[in-house]
């Protein structure tokens, strides 16, 4: 989007996806009470709960039984199970994770979501189960707990089907999103889908790590006018930056014409005019260009 900006000093603040504070309490699953020794103990990674059957805790390099499995980064993450068993019967099996987040997601702001997703064990990606993560209040609690074999109602936000997932390896994910409503909750894990129930007796084995949530707010930017002689320079710094990714400026008639650095020094102009400045940014998911119209003219000697 091309944004017009006319205003009288050079100051940039911005809360970055980078350096904002994660909304998701223990997002690496790093942090524990007590180091896991069993399978099913969620409850020892601070800040997280068990929502669905018995999803996995690993860390302290404990793998349990499950092979072919790791962290992303560090010694923790998490494991869920989704699928099909015949345990009684040909059933629905899935194992999810809960949590409550730092600080609320509000209705109307604008968020950036990143997290590893990586299958271990067990059988090939599957098109009959979807990886989700549902944003609710915890006001209204969802009706789970213990033990089930059950689809849950709720259609999480975020889904990703298992084929596009890779076997003993992370994926990458990133989401960014506007809130329908302010949440304070989010439950994780894999969800039934329209094939889940003609299925094959199927069971996947979700690795989890890294999860962040940040709030992405819009930059303030001021750009000052500058009045300068034909061959004079102009030095944009210092700059004070919070957050964000620089592209690119553009000077409009300058020389150079466009710079990468954060501080761009030495732009000249050897014909007299009023010219435009550029500025091409990006927060994590979307790239913005901002206009500042008319901020820089050029006199002869």
């Amino acid at each position: 989007m091309i944004r017009l900006i006319s205003l009288s000093i050079l100051i940039f603040i911005y809360c970055s996806p980078i350096n904002a504070q994660n909304l998701i309490a223990n997002g690496d699953f790093e942090v524990y009470d007590t180091c896991p020794n069993n399978n099913a103990q969620v409850n020892r990674c601070v800040g997280w709960y068990p929502l669905l059957n018995t999803p996995d805790y690993f860390n302290c390099n404990f793998n349990g039984i499950v092979p072919q499995s790791y962290a992303y980064s560090g010694l923790g993450y998490m494991g869920m199970l989704g699928g099909t068993t015949l345990v009684p019967n040909k059933v629905t099996y899935n194992e999810l994770i809960k949590t409550k987040l730092n600080s609320p997601v509000i209705k109307g702001k604008k968020y950036l979501l990143q997290f590893q997703l990586g299958l271990g064990f067990f059988y090939d990606p599957v098109d009959f189960v979807d990886f989700g993560l549902y944003f609710y209040p915890k006001s209204k609690p969802l009706p789970y707990s213990g033990y089930a074999n059950i689809c849950l109602n709720e259609i999480p936000q975020i889904l990703i089907n298992t084929l596009s997932l890779k076997k003993y390896a992370y994926t990458y994910f990133r989401y960014c999103f506007e809130a329908t409503e302010d949440f304070d909750s989010l439950a994780i894990g894999p969800f039934c889908n329209n094939k889940t129930i003609s299925s094959t007796t199927t069971l996947t084995f979700y690795m989890l790590d890294d999860l962040k949530l940040t709030e992405l707010k819009e930059p303030k930017i001021q750009l000052s006018d500058s009045v300068i002689c034909k061959n004079e320079i102009i030095n944009y710094d210092p700059l004070i930056v919070e957050g964000f990714s620089l592209l690119e400026w553009v000077f409009d008639g300058g020389s150079p014409q466009t710079s990468q650095d954060l501080n761009p020094i030495n732009i000249s102009y050897n014909t007299p005019g009023v010219y435009d400045v550029k500025l091409v940014l990006t927060d994590g998911c979307e790239i913005d260009t901002f206009l500042f119209k008319n901020k820089v003219t050029v006199i002869d000697d």
